[in-house]
């Protein structure tokens, strides 16, 4: 039998929240566990540093968290409003 693969895209679903589990992640397909809580953590306060973000975020290491935002902004989720220091983070389409 032949195999096949599976490439499924990454998007997040407009309108089309469920319940928030007990973890509070929503309905972002696609994105890691991080990803997930980053945008979360990121609406309840836009100026987390990463490092704070590293902290908040359960079993996430700084490197993880500076990759994950890196990911966000690339795929659109996320840009960075003002200089790294005094700036914010903007969770773009909310």
């Amino acid at each position: 039998m032949d195999e096949v693969e599976l490439v499924l895209p990454l998007y997040k679903m407009e309108n089309h929240t469920e319940n928030y589990t007990e973890n509070h992640t929503e309905n972002y397909t696609g994105l890691s566990r991080i990803q997930r809580e980053i945008l979360i953590k990121l609406k309840e306060n836009p100026s987390y540093s990463r490092r704070e973000l590293a902290s908040v975020i359960e079993n996430a290491s700084l490197g993880g968290v500076i990759y994950a935002l890196s990911v966000l902004q690339k795929l659109g989720f996320i840009r960075r409003v003002s200089p790294d220091k005094g700036g914010h983070w903007e969770v773009v389409g909310e």
